[in-house]
């Protein structure tokens, strides 16, 4: 899930050794959209209180502020762009922040740091480094502990802001629900400034965040509550967002709730859910076409892709899984393997899934051994050294694939291949980084050494499989994940 943009703001002061005729200082151009990468020139020119050029004035000093209510990158490559100019960016202006210039307003110096600690936590984020982002999150703090809401209430505010984002991004890479819970309830002290009858704009770009973070909870338990909010986070910032007004941050937000109709259609398995779901998707490419946003037409039709897989998951509808089929193929028409190759895996893992959902139902081994393929693709591409968490998902995909074939051969090569990418899966995965994740594959892993054991001699790999139960069940509490829990105590018999 995404949010809006990158804004980039700049304010600019004189100095005090400007002339006394000096009354205000012209930005020019005062508004600019940039491409990733791109760069533009600003010209400053001193007034006085005519209107009439300040010949000689010196300009002492300009302080940028980056306003992020989120970053869209499109593809990898442009994540990995933003982040690589991020992190030269903070480098070369940390002495200014470390010393700022003498005779600065407190009003700037808080912008300057918070602007710092904005862009620290979007590079740690872009970059998947949690150490930035938690030191982002630390300078973004320490200015709300110094910051006046009364004074300055809107760089509290942005802060806030801020700061959930961050919280929220963390909590996903670590899967941890506190940071959840906090990036929630900066968002909603960031809204007691940018309320809806004053600041509606404000208020519905960071409403969309409250969304993309009750979803962020939702998914990690078994409940619909979470996730019941977030779709009316989602609709409530629509109401504010029309496509006339922002037709960005519009289609971001209706694409945002179709994952969200999505989640909740999986968990009531309810197929009209997941209809509005594809539909939401399908509203957000009125303004993501093909022709003007290739790349985020692109995206858009993998969330329509996993949409119809869910449906035909619970409608057991070969024609809705095709579908499904059908709009992966068309994301891979515009993601090359040799320009875009991460996106091309990417994917080809999703339609791997696709395929091999399709080929349990129907018991056709050609579907499971076309998922395999598409697995084994996206692996060419995917490395532990450059994605290591997609690439240990697509094993642990590919693992599952390899257990279905698995169901219709005598032997043991399917069985075998899937705990071999079970373990490679988990040599990425770890229970201190990613616990669910490591849960989930723990009891991919002792299902599939339960297979292994009963069609080979000797009590080891049944024992190795009671052992992968029992640390799945670690982290599967009866409190959080009763389902899962359930459902690992009846595999361990």
């Amino acid at each position: 899930m995404v949010a809006a943009q990158l804004l980039l703001l700049a304010a600019l002061q004189q100095a005090p050794a400007v002339a006394p005729a000096a009354e205000s200082v012209v930005v020019t151009p005062n508004s600019v959209e940039l491409e990733v990468d791109g760069t533009r020139t600003f010209e400053a020119e001193v007034r006085d209180a005519d209107g009439r050029p300040v010949e000689d004035a010196e300009i002492r000093w300009i302080v940028p502020e980056t306003d992020v209510a989120a970053i869209d990158p499109a593809t990898e490559e442009q994540a990995n762009k933003l982040a690589r100019m991020l992190g030269h960016a903070l480098v070369e202006v940390k002495p200014v922040f470390d010393e700022p210039p003498q005779g600065l307003s407190p009003q700037i110096l808080l912008r300057m740091r918070s602007a710092f600690g904005v862009a620290e936590a979007a590079a740690g984020q872009l970059a998947r480094d949690t150490a930035l982002m938690s030191r982002g999150a630390a300078t973004l703090r320490s200015v709300l502990a110094d910051t006046d809401v009364e004074a300055y209430p809107e760089v509290w505010a942005m802060t806030q802001n801020a700061l959930g984002r961050n919280l929220r991004g963390l909590g996903e890479l670590e899967q941890k629900a506190g940071y959840l819970g906090e990036a929630l309830s900066a968002y909603r002290a960031a809204q007691t400034v940018y309320r809806r009858t004053r600041m509606p704009l404000h208020w519905a770009l960071v409403e969309n965040n409250c969304g993309v973070a009750l979803w962020s909870l939702g998914r990690r338990g078994e409940g619909v509550v979470p996730v019941e909010q977030a779709i009316e986070a989602f609709r409530g910032a629509l109401e504010v967002l029309t496509i006339s007004r922002m037709p960005m941050a519009w289609a971001v937000t209706e694409d945002n709730l179709g994952v969200a109709l999505r989640t909740l259609g999986v968990r009531k398995r309810d197929p009209q859910l997941l209809q509005n779901s594809v539909v939401a998707h399908q509203t957000a490419l009125t303004t993501f076409t093909r022709s003007a946003l290739p790349l985020h037409w692109a995206r858009t039709q993998r969330n329509i892709g996993a949409a119809l897989k869910s449906l035909g998951e619970i409608g057991n509808s070969q024609e809705v899984f095709e579908q499904a089929i059908v709009a992966y193929r068309l994301a891979l028409e515009v993601y090359p393997r040799d320009s875009l190759p991460v996106e091309w895996a990417l994917t080809n893992d999703s339609l791997g899934n696709v395929l091999a959902a399709l080929g349990t139902r129907s018991a056709r081994s050609s579907d499971l051994e076309d998922a395999v393929k598409a697995y084994r693709g996206a692996l060419e591409v995917l490395t532990p050294k450059n994605l290591p968490l997609a690439w240990a998902r697509t094993q642990r995909d590919l693992g599952n694939a390899l257990h279905a074939l698995a169901v219709g051969e005598s032997g043991t090569a399917f069985i075998e291949g899937a705990v071999e990418a079970y373990r490679a899966s988990l040599s990425v995965v770890t229970h201190a980084q990613r616990p669910l994740d490591w849960a989930e594959t723990q009891g991919r892993l002792g299902a599939a050494l339960s297979t292994l054991g009963d069609r080979e001699e000797g009590a080891v790999h049944l024992e190795d499989a009671v052992a992968a139960y029992r640390a799945a069940l670690g982290v599967y509490t009866w409190d959080e994940v009763p389902f899962h829990w359930a459902r690992t105590q009846v595999n361990l018999g």
